[in-house]
C-alpha cells in the first residue's frame, strides 16, 4: 500500500477508485433501463447520493455548520453535474450504448483541465496534458466515419451530442467543488446539495417538456437504479475527497478511465446487451495509457 501511496497518492487513488466504483454503478443502471427511463434513473441515482450525502454531514456535524457561499457552490455543481451531466449521460447509454457513451463523455478531462488553468490557476505539466489528449484520443477513434454520420443522421440524430454535453457539463463541478472548498471543506455537504440539485434540475427539464418526458421505473428496474445508486454515492465520496486532497488537473483524468471497468463490465456481464468491437477496445486502451501518464507526472 505504500508503495501505491508513493506511486500515486492518496487523492489519485481515491480518483482511481471513484472511477472503478461509477463504472459498476452505470452497467447496474444499464440493466434497470431495459425496463425504466433514463429520466427515473437520473432520479433514483441521484436520490441515493443525496440521502449518502445528509447522513454523512449529519454524522460529522457539518450539514448545520454550512454558511452562502459552499452552498451556493454546491449548488451549481448540482445544476451541472448530476442535473445536466447525469442526464445526458443516461440518454446517450439509451441511444448508443453504455461502452461507446462512456467513452465519448469521458473527454470531460479535457475541458476540466482548460477550466481548472482559467479559473483556479493551475499549470499541468506536459506529462498531464499529454496523458489527457491520450484519453481525448480515445474519443476521436470512438467517432463514426463519414459513411456512418450519413447513416446516423447527424450528431444530434445519432445521439452522439449527449455524451458530448455530459462531457462538458461533468468538467464544471471540480472547479465549482474547489471555490466552495476555499470557504468550508465540507464534501459531504457538497453531496447532499448537488445531488438534490441536480434532482431539481431534471424535474424542472420534466416540466419544460412533459409531453416526451417519462419518470416511470418498475419495480425490476427501480431494484437495478438503487443498487446503481449506492455505488454512485460511495463513488461521490472517493471524489469529493480526492478533488478535496489534490488538484483538478489530476484527480479528473483519473476519475474518467471508467471506460477500462465499463468495457470489462460489458464483456463479462452485459454481453447480450452491449456489442464490443476493437475500436472500443482501442479507445479504451488509450484512455487507460493517458490515465496512467497523468499518474506517473503528477508532480
Amino acid at each position: 500500500m505504500e508503495a501505491l501511496y508513493a506511486l500515486a497518492g492518496l487523492a489519485e487513488l481515491l480518483a482511481i477508485l471513484s472511477s472503478m466504483t461509477y463504472g459498476v454503478s452505470q452497467a447496474l443502471v444499464r440493466m434497470g433501463m431495459r425496463n425504466g427511463t433514463p429520466f427515473g434513473a437520473a432520479l433514483v441515482v441521484n436520490g441515493c447520493t443525496a440521502a449518502g450525502g445528509i447522513l454523512l454531514s449529519l454524522w460529522d456535524g457539518t450539514l448545520l455548520a454550512s454558511t452562502f457561499w459552499p452552498l451556493f457552490w454546491y449548488a451549481m455543481v448540482g445544476v451541472m453535474g448530476p442535473g445536466v451531466g447525469r442526464l445526458f449521460g443516461y440518454i446517450g447509454i439509451i441511444r448508443i450504448g453504455l461502452s461507446r457513451s462512456i467513452t465519448i463523455s469521458s473527454s470531460t478531462p479535457i475541458w476540466g483541465i482548460a477550466f481548472a488553468a482559467l479559473i483556479l490557476g493551475e499549470a499541468p505539466g506536459p506529462g498531464i496534458i499529454l496523458g489527457t489528449l491520450a484519453i481525448v484520443a480515445g474519443v476521436v477513434i470512438l467517432s463514426p466515419s463519414e459513411g456512418e454520420r450519413e447513416r446516423l443522421g447527424g450528431w444530434f440524430q445519432g445521439a452522439l451530442v449527449y455524451p458530448l454535453v455530459c462531457s462538458l457539463a461533468y468538467a464544471l463541478p471540480p472547479i465549482f467543488s474547489k471555490l466552495a472548498y476555499a470557504h468550508q471543506r465540507t464534501p459531504y455537504v457538497g453531496m447532499a446539495v448537488a445531488f438534490s440539485v441536480g434532482n431539481l434540475t431534471i424535474l424542472a427539464f420534466k416540466a419544460a417538456s412533459p409531453g416526451r418526458v417519462k419518470l416511470a421505473t418498475g419495480r425490476q428496474a427501480l431494484r437495478w437504479f438503487l443498487l446503481g445508486g449506492a455505488c454512485s454515492c460511495v463513488s461521490s465520496i472517493f471524489l469529493w475527497n480526492a478533488i478535496l486532497m489534490g488538484s483538478v488537473s489530476t484527480t479528473l483524468p483519473l476519475s474518467r478511465i471508467v471506460p477500462l471497468w465499463v468495457l470489462l463490465i460489458s464483456y463479462f456481464f452485459l454481453g447480450r446487451i452491449e456489442r464490443i468491437t476493437r475500436r472500443d477496445v482501442a479507445a479504451t486502451l488509450l484512455v487507460v495509457a493517458g490515465g496512467a501518464l497523468v499518474t506517473v507526472f503528477r508532480i
